[in-house]
């Protein structure tokens, strides 16, 4: 949350702004992706400045529940480092959501000869958006 705010400080900059945007969105989602990395996620989806990430479970090194715990610890990090993040030379602040949800996905990948796609299916991932919101 904030970037709508971000965008409209922006707007009246012309391309300056949409240059500015650009690199608050890149710099923002950067540090976000850095601690999802870090905590063994990986990031499947982006959908303007919101992320989709997941956390695979390793059967010979995992309990059933690690991915949970892992993906858990990810979310905290983010709250607690980036949940008030000062958008540099402005007033503007940024707000972090997260949503977790638990279970098994399918991912599905479509290849042509210059583009491919990939597809998730699962409960969770129904579920996950309801809990950004709750």
């Amino acid at each position: 949350s904030g970037f709508s705010a971000l965008a409209n400080a922006l707007a009246n900059q012309g391309a300056k702004g949409a240059m500015l945007m650009s690199k608050y969105i890149n710099d923002y989602l950067s540090c976000l992706i850095e601690v999802v990395y870090a905590s063994e996620g990986d990031i499947v989806a982006f959908a303007g400045d919101a992320f989709l990430a997941l956390w695979e479970y390793h059967p010979t090194r995992d309990t059933q529940r690690a991915p949970l715990l892992r993906a858990t610890q990810c979310a905290l990090k983010l709250q607690e480092d980036f949940s008030r993040y000062q958008v540099p030379g402005t007033d503007i602040v940024l707000k972090i959501h997260a949503g977790l949800d638990y279970g098994s996905c399918l991912g599905f990948l479509i290849e042509g000869n210059t583009r491919s796609l990939y597809l998730l299916a699962g409960r969770p991932l129904g579920h996950v958006g309801s809990a950004v919101d709750a």
